[in-house]
């Protein structure tokens, strides 16, 4: 009995070992500023550039289905701590035309508007630590737990459109950073499951996804300041914004708006613009994270240049919708593709339900029609509750309703029935193979089609089409 007693012994002291080697996992954080790239494009600003910049806050950057938090701020941190500019400050302020003026009266010459599109978790693979984990979990699920076996990927893309405080438009250029972190965590640091060692990533939830988000949080974020920095010096390095502006004491001074210059010429419109808007609620569970993997299929079925957005949680708001267009209207897009998961009203008219007001879809419609699109396509995977309301849209713009009024938010796994299964549908829309599906194709298989499929899964849901036009992407 002793000897098995000192075996039992030796293998929970074994055991404790292994953990003490490899629990406690750490995400690496390099700061930007001691980066090579960041620091050699430093060295070729030899002097801050004559500009005073405002970064507007609009309040919809703390979203916590992002990985960037508080965008404004941090890229202000950026651009002060490099000091390219003449100075830096940050404006709360929702409404964009009021930020403009108030950065105008403060002497500022640019603004810059940021903006969190997109932010992916991904469950990658597992380190070689598997094995001996498996081997402590024989012994201790709790005491396994602690070692870091699981690779994750956090994607996040940052973009920055810069506007003139002057003519009150958006300057030729957009800055873009993205990244892409790998982090190896424990059970604990994702959300402790219960024989989560088997049944990890299937088990995994958007409370999972959220404390994966927060690990990574810091080097997500070095990482989008160190490409926030190096894309902008890139654009400034060659006196562009000499073409664009005044003197600064002279403009402050006059308060007239730059002399354009001759030689440019307008840009060719966006060939598609994307929005995909998602809240979850006690009627829409899963609502944010079907408006993610809508995003990343059509991105992926999509030709041409493409302008994509991402609005979760808070970050659902009107006002940031209408940010987000201006920031296109000037260069326009060919078609725009808007998809919806949220909560509405529908009395006699239908009013969707975001963050800071109800819009009923005439206004949004509307505000689609300032990029001066060819066609658009708003696909509604929202809640109402049944009334009297109908749709009144022309031949140019088409909606998908995916359900009825009153019908619940059906699930297929972690997403609506719609985002599990459309892209199969439109392989079966395209009635005539032209490589895209019009909406008269839609109508003719859609309101069979999700009844099949609810039936799969013991449900109703019934859908239907409304408009004309054609979905501007394609059926693979």
């Amino acid at each position: 009995m002793k000897e098995i007693s000192d075996i039992s012994v030796g293998l929970l002291l074994t055991c404790l070992l292994m953990v003490l080697c490899v629990g406690c996992a750490t995400v690496e954080v390099k700061p930007f500023e001691s980066r090579k790239e960041v620091s050699d494009a430093l060295k070729r600003v030899v002097e801050p550039f004559p500009y005073n910049v405002v970064v507007m806050d609009t309040g919809g950057s703390g979203d916590d289905s992002n990985v960037l938090k508080d965008s404004a701020k941090v890229i202000s941190d950026a651009l002060e701590k490099a000091g390219i500019f003449k100075s830096v400050s940050v404006v709360s302020e929702t409404d964009f035309e009021r930020a403009l003026e108030v950065s105008r009266m403060n002497g500022a010459e640019i603004v810059i508007l940021p903006r969190v599109s997109y932010g992916e978790v991904r469950y990658e693979d597992h380190t070689g630590w598997r094995i001996p984990k498996i081997i402590i979990w024989s012994i201790s699920e709790f005491l396994s737990a602690l070692i870091a076996d699981e690779i994750y990927s956090i994607e996040a893309q940052a973009v920055l459109d810069l506007y003139s405080t002057y003519n009150r438009r958006s300057l030729p250029v957009r800055i873009e950073a993205s990244s892409k972190t790998k982090v190896v965590l424990n059970d604990y640091q994702r959300g402790f499951k219960i024989w989560g060692i088997w049944r990890v990533p299937s088990s995994l939830h958007e409370g999972n996804y959220k404390n994966i988000r927060e690990e990574a949080s810091m080097a997500v974020i070095e990482d989008i300041k160190s490409a926030v920095l190096v894309n902008l010096i890139n654009w400034c390095e060659p006196v562009r914004l000499a073409k664009l502006f005044k003197e600064p004491a002279k403009l402050s001074e006059t308060q007239k708006p730059p002399v354009q210059p001759t030689e440019s010429k307008k840009e060719e419109p966006y060939d598609l613009f994307l929005l995909a808007i998602g809240r979850d609620s006690e009627k829409t569970p899963s609502a944010e994270r079907s408006a993610g993997q809508f995003l990343s299929e059509v991105k992926r079925l999509v030709k041409g240049e493409v302008v994509s957005h991402l609005l979760r949680g808070d970050s659902a708001r009107f006002t940031q919708i209408e940010n987000l267009v201006r920031s296109v209207s000037a260069r326009e897009a060919k078609a725009v593709v808007v998809y919806l998961a949220l909560t509405a009203d529908a009395d006699k008219a239908l009013k969707l339900k975001f963050v800071d007001q109800e819009c009923e879809i005439d206004k949004l419609i509307s505000i689609m029609r300032e990029m001066k699109p060819e066609k658009i396509v708003f696909f509604f995977d929202i809640f109402a509750p049944s009334g009297t309301w109908k749709l009144k849209v022309d031949n140019n713009t088409m909606v998908l309703l995916t359900r009825k009024p009153g019908e619940k938010f059906l699930l297929k796994g972690d997403v609506t029935l719609f985002c599990a299964t459309f892209s199969t549908l439109f392989r079966i829309a395209d009635i005539n193979a032209s490589g895209t599906v019009s909406a008269k194709e839609l109508e003719s298989v859609v309101g069979a089609w999700f009844m099949r499929q609810a039936r799969l899964l013991r449900d109703y849901q019934t859908a239907s089409v409304e408009g004309g036009g054609e979905v501007p992407f394609g059926a693979k």
